[in-house]
C-alpha cells in the first residue's frame, strides 16, 4: 500500500509539472501567434506602401516622359522657325540685292 502511494504520489508530480509546462507552452504559443499577426498586420501596411510607391513612381514616368514630348515638340518648333527665318531672310536679301 505504501509502496502504491508513493508511486501514485510520483505519477502526480509527473502530472503537476506536465501541467506546468503545458502551461509555459501555451503561453509561448500564445505569444508567438500574436508576434505572427503583428508580422501580417506589418506585411500588410510595407505591402500598402511598396504599391503607393509604385503608383508614384509608374506617374513620375508618364509625367517625364509626357515633359520630354512637349520638350522635344518645342524644340522642334523652335528649329523650324530658325528654318522659316534663315530661308526668308535669305529671300528678303535677294530682293535687295
Amino acid at each position: 500500500m505504501d509502496n502504491t502511494a508513493q508511486r501514485l504520489g510520483a505519477i502526480e508530480e509527473r502530472l503537476a509539472a506536465i501541467d506546468e509546462h503545458l502551461a509555459a507552452v501555451c503561453a509561448a504559443n500564445q505569444q508567438l501567434l500574436e508576434q505572427v499577426e503583428a508580422l501580417r498586420e506589418g506585411q500588410l501596411r510595407h505591402g500598402a506602401a511598396v504599391d503607393k510607391l509604385e503608383r508614384e513612381m509608374r506617374r513620375g514616368r508618364w509625367l517625364r516622359w509626357i515633359g520630354n514630348a512637349i520638350r522635344l515638340l518645342i524644340w522642334l518648333a523652335i528649329i523650324g522657325a530658325l528654318l522659316y527665318l534663315f530661308f526668308e531672310w535669305q529671300d528678303y536679301l535677294q530682293f535687295i540685292l
